[in-house]
């Protein structure tokens, strides 16, 4: 693939990530499940300087405690997307890691070859992702990182906890 061709792959990517978001949050008057309830079926799991994340084997969690497949199961020529978010990239059908995939390989991208890991976490921000690629994927040659977020990093601090990075849940 050309530089330009690439280019206009994460473009596109952006905008889809965009309306996938405006469609997911203007068709629902609420959230699905709420932070108390996640709470209370044991779905945050403490974790050195994560804080949290999904509570591993839990629910559709795998071993990790993420939602959807461990990286370590992709093959060697996949190009490798590891998308972390909150509870947007946690929830959907599909998830948006999930679609990801699935388009990329809709528009024959390295031959159809993807491989998308979702590390989103109900109610993360981004310190706790960069945590996270620290611990989990520095050396899982991932090819292309994917941060999907905002809103928690700015309701938190003005929320809940003033300490910016602090997490929502925190021990």
């Amino acid at each position: 693939h050309s530089l330009l061709q690439k280019i206009l792959l994460l473009l596109n990517l952006c905008l889809y990530l965009y309306y996938y978001n405006w469609f997911f949050h203007s068709r629902s008057n609420s959230w699905g499940k709420t932070y108390s309830s996640y709470i209370e079926g044991d779905y945050y799991h403490p974790v050195p300087y994560f804080g949290f994340k999904g509570k591993p084997n839990w629910g559709k969690h795998n071993t990790q405690g993420f939602k959807g497949k461990e990286t370590h199961f992709a093959k060697k020529d996949d190009f490798v997307i590891a998308f972390f978010g909150g509870s947007t990239g946690y929830s959907g059908n599909p998830p948006i890691a999930d679609a990801i995939e699935q388009n990329l390989k809709d528009a024959n991208f390295n031959n159809g070859k993807i491989f998308v890991g979702n590390f989103s976490v109900v109610s993360s921000n981004h310190n706790q992702h960069l945590h996270m690629i620290v611990e989990l994927l520095i050396k899982e040659g991932v090819d292309l990182i994917i941060f999907y977020g905002g809103y928690n990093e700015t309701i938190q601090t003005a929320r809940y906890d003033p300490r910016p990075g602090y997490p929502y849940y925190f021990w």
